[in-house]
């Protein structure tokens, strides 16, 4: 795992507007607002199984609260079109979200116009519907080419008709179809490029859904002076209330006829679902009802389904839209109960976990974690605490992101105690890196039976080594393992309990890494046995420490049950053995390391020595997974975002 090697606009008024009043709303009770993110394992890689995109985090003392695609990332947005306008709202009444009137969770999304990628199209109404990026119908105008899809359309208002449509294409790539290689689309279906005329005038097109032929037709892309209806082939549908709407639309360039088979281009794609979702009124969609739907606006409430908030807690309320309250160990009038929305992904596709829009060509904008769910943030103990600052500049062409000092990118983050799950263990320092859950050091102390690891470890803080561990597991979750089912840790590692005595209270456990035993120990698990005798503790050199515990197990018990030896874990710890190097000068892509301050432990990160212009259409790796996109519009908007991908379904 490489982490690094050695080398040498302000918000717009109105958002700021909004910020501001959330963090007057509740600064009293938790400081400012922030993102919830459970731990640093909430995104997972493209094989696991699914992606949680966590809202801004409010608490109970605040009677009214609102989300929107600025602070909840798990609602629809286009950079590009700058379209996106659903909202969440919660009204508490006595920790509780009522189901009568006044409804205690609201939700609503507008319908808005969108230019199609192939913008010769003109332009559709998009509406985002849980989270999800909706068809909600053609638009009509007076320029017929701008509006050809509107007007092939028998039923153009897919909203009208109380229905919506996911899209499924929608893109401008150019894209190279022969005889013999067909444009594979969506949904099964597949367009064959049957024959082209021997002057290219004419090409037969042909449109199959799962190997079946549904529809062909003759279009001339290359004859002179053509137009939109000689170059776009479309196929219409009726699709739910709808009657005979163009589910599919694929603008051809051009088509000649080659010395073996015809070959032509296509530079524009446009296709929704044939498969519609019902938003009629009443329609009920988990805990959410549809209350009112418009030719533009779509209302749901969660009449009959009050919701009372306690610790601890998961909601479904819609589609995958979830609520969630967090595990705090102490809730009173000094630590309000947290709750936050949070979408749980486990469909194929990759997904943006995005911070805030930016509106600004000159000025400052700082993504914390109120602003960017990408950085770590654990709701359960409210800890995280990086910071991500851009000051934009005018260069000759564009906005820049200096690489000179004041520089244009300043990344900041502290490190903080914090209790281990397992909470007879004591505490540990934690710190987001990069928006991952790392670890700082252990406490110092000498009371084995309150800083454990702690004592057994060689040197306390890695901060002071010049080096960060990940945080790969801290649960204090029950497991049970046997001589057969070893516990399974992070890295190739599994703790076997190879032997147990007739009393249950002795027990021989071996450590193995893919495989081959590293380590092995006695334990004491009976009734005189202490902390230190039921931890299982595996100590390794960690880059420049030379003895740092990385794996601990604490054993509750152990008994022999139908001839088999068993034994009940109730606390896990493990750190990477692969140490992220944090040396003055250290580069992660275009951020390099400042300063590591050990009284503030803090850790400060700058773009030296590589500016970065803001143009349009950029997309820009600044560290690690870290990412800054650009819109492509005239207008200068953009953000940071963490891209994760899931490759397969959900199969549990």
């Amino acid at each position: 795992m490489a982490y690094g090697r050695e080398g040498g606009g302000c918000i717009t008024t109105v958002f700021r507007a909004v910020l501001i009043a959330a963090s007057i709303l509740i600064v009293s009770c938790i400081g400012f607002p922030v993102y919830a993110q459970s731990d640093s394992s909430q995104y997972n890689d493209e094989y696991n199984k699914n992606i949680k995109i966590n809202g801004q985090i409010t608490v109970v003392d605040v009677n009214r609260f609102t989300w929107d695609p600025q602070i909840f990332a798990g609602f629809y947005y286009d950079l590009d079109s700058d379209s996106g306008s659903e909202t969440l709202t919660t009204s508490l009444n006595d920790g509780k979200l009522s189901g009568s009137l006044p409804y205690g969770l609201t939700y609503q999304t507008i319908a808005q116009e969108k230019s199609f990628r192939f913008e010769d199209w003109g332009s559709y109404s998009v509406i985002g519907f849980l989270g999800e990026k909706r068809f909600a119908g053609y638009l009509e105008g007076d320029d017929l080419d701008k509006n050809f899809l509107a007007q092939k359309s028998l039923d153009k208002s897919s909203l009208a008709k109380g229905q919506l449509e996911e899209v499924l294409m929608d893109n401008d790539d150019e894209t190279t179809i022969t005889s013999s290689s067909p444009l594979m689309l969506n949904n099964g279906y597949k367009l064959n490029l049957k024959s082209i005329s021997i002057d290219g005038n004419d090409a037969d097109i042909e449109l199959y859904k799962d190997d079946r032929l549904v529809d062909s037709k003759k279009i001339q892309p290359s004859k002179v002076n053509a137009g939109m209806a000689d170059k776009t082939y479309y196929y219409t549908k009726n699709v739910g209330d709808q009657n005979n709407l163009v589910i599919i639309a694929v603008h051809f360039k051009n088509a000649f006829m080659g010395a073996d088979e015809g070959i032509s281009t296509i530079d524009g794609i446009f296709q929704i679902t044939d498969e519609p979702i019902s938003v009629m009124p009443e329609a009920v969609f988990g805990k959410m009802t549809i209350s009112d739907v418009t030719d533009d606006r779509i209302a749901m409430d969660n009449r009959e389904n009050t919701i009372t908030l306690s610790k601890n807690k998961d909601f479904l309320l819609a589609g995958d839209l979830h609520l969630r309250t967090a595990d705090q160990r102490v809730v009173d009038g000094s630590h309000p109960l947290r709750y936050y929305p949070c979408r749980e992904i486990d469909q194929p596709g990759n997904y943006d976990i995005r911070g805030a829009v930016s509106r600004e060509s000159t000025g400052e904008v700082t993504w914390d974690r109120q602003m960017f769910p990408g950085f770590y943030y654990n709701p359960d103990d409210d800890t995280g605490t990086e910071t991500l600052e851009a000051r934009t500049s005018d260069g000759e062409y564009s906005s820049m992101l200096s690489g000179d000092d004041p520089y244009g990118l300043i990344y900041t983050t502290t490190a903080q105690k914090n209790s281990f799950r397992f909470q007879d263990w004591g505490s540990y320092y934690v710190i987001g890196f990069l928006g991952n859950k790392c670890f700082a050091g252990y406490p110092g102390g000498s009371d084995s039976e309150n800083g454990l690891l702690s004592e057994k470890s060689s040197d306390q803080s890695s901060l002071a080594k010049g080096q960060l561990e990940e945080v790969l597991l801290d649960t204090d979750a029950k497991t049970t393992i046997a001589a057969d089912s070893p516990l399974e840790l992070k890295d190739g590692y599994e703790l076997e309990l190879s032997a147990l005595d007739a009393k249950g209270e002795r027990a021989y456990v071996q450590l193995r890494k893919d495989g081959k035993v590293v380590d092995s120990k006695q334990l004491d698990l009976g009734r005189n046995g202490t902390l230190t005798t039921k931890t299982y503790y595996y100590k390794e050199t960690v880059g420049n420490i030379k003895s740092l515990i990385t794996i601990a197990v604490h054993f509750k018990n152990a008994f022999v049950a139908a001839q088999k030896n068993v034994a009940i874990v109730d606390g896990v710890w493990q750190l990477s053995s692969e140490p992220i190097m944090l040396q003055e000068g250290t580069e992660f892509d275009k951020m390099s390391v400042q300063t590591v301050d050990l009284t503030a432990e803090s850790i400060t990160l700058a773009n030296k020595d590589n500016p970065i212009t803001l143009s349009r259409n950029k997309d820009i790796v600044l560290m690690g997974d870290i990412r800054l996109r650009t819109a492509d519009s005239d207008i200068l908007r953009y953000y940071i975002y963490k891209n994760r991908q899931i490759k397969y379904p959900r199969t549990d």
